[in-house]
This record gives C-alpha cells, sequence and structure tokens, in this order.
C-alpha cells in the first residue's frame, strides 16, 4: 500500500539510466493491470534515446517530463486485439497505473503524460505506428531529481452511498 499512497508525479530526473530489470518489471506490472476480456490488447513503445525523447516533446510539448527521464514509454492499444472498443482506453490506462505504482516502488520517479486527439495523430507518424495502435498515454520513468512528501487527497465530501 505504501507505493499507492508515496507515488507523486516527478518531472525531473537525475541522469541516471533504469536498469533493463527495473524496465522488465515496470512492463510486468503494467501488463499484470486488470484488462476486460483479457483482450491484452496493449502495446509498449520503449523510447531511450534523447532524439525519440525529443519527438515526443514535439509531438505533445505538455510532455516536458520526457527532456530528463531515463526512459520514456508510450502505451497503446491494439484495436485489432480488442473485441469491444470501450475497454481499450480503460485497460491500457489500468496498466499505466500499474506501472506507476511499480515505478514507485522500485524507487523510481513517474509522470503520466497525457495523449489528447492532435497528439495521436503525430505520434503515429514520429513512431511509426500503425492505423490500428491507438496511442492511449505516456510514462516518463527515472531516478528522482526532486522530493515530493505523500499527500492525502481523500475528500470524504466526494464519497455518496447507495445515491448520489
Amino acid at each position: 500500500m505504501d507505493a499507492i499512497f508515496k507515488r507523486r508525479t516527478i518531472r525531473k530526473f537525475k541522469d541516471i539510466p533504469v536498469t533493463d530489470e527495473q524496465l522488465c518489471l515496470l512492463l510486468k506490472a503494467a501488463m499484470a493491470a486488470p484488462n476486460a476480456l483479457s483482450s491484452n490488447e496493449w502495446e509498449f513503445i520503449v523510447i531511450k534515446n534523447p532524439e525519440g525523447k525529443k519527438k515526443i516533446i514535439e509531438c505533445q510539448p505538455h510532455a516536458t517530463a520526457a527532456d530528463t527521464a531515463a526512459v520514456v514509454i508510450i502505451v497503446c492499444g491494439n484495436t485489432e486485439l480488442e473485441r469491444f472498443p470501450v475497454f481499450l482506453q480503460q485497460n491500457c490506462c489500468a496498466a499505466i497505473q500499474n506501472m506507476l505504482i511499480c515505478a514507485t516502488e522500485l524507487k523510481l520517479g513517474s509522470a503520466w503524460l497525457g495523449v489528447v486527439d492532435d497528439t495521436v495523430p503525430k505520434l503515429r507518424k514520429a513512431f511509426n505506428i500503425p492505423e490500428h495502435v491507438l496511442p492511449v498515454g505516456m510514462v516518463a520513468l527515472g531516478v528522482s531529481d526532486e522530493e515530493k512528501e505523500p499527500h492525502d487527497r481523500y475528500f470524504a465530501d466526494r464519497v455518496h452511498f447507495e445515491q448520489f
């Protein structure tokens, strides 16, 4: 439970690589997420080189955490594998959340970088992503170069029992 409550968005990273072992654990954690109908439609593009990270920022200017991240993972959903399209984004987002929690457990910083509608064609072109594969989100990862205390986002007034 600690990793859930300690997880914070980190946008500045030290110039220290993420190990292959850590990367493998992060991807295993992503694929261990709940997945409606076990379609396992996710596809992951792992970006380590500076040119690739620069392309990410060109595609999504608010994704500046990619600049110092050791690695950025583009999380996509393969529409040819998903039997019910409504679940594709939900399944990919569950995988992203698992990566974020795993990163915290591994003492790595992470940031969920958004992919909005106009970002999709840019990412497809920049990373040769086929039309049947939908970029859903990105995760910047690395050794944190900033400290953030855990915070409590539990708002009792937002919890409703039986009806709104």
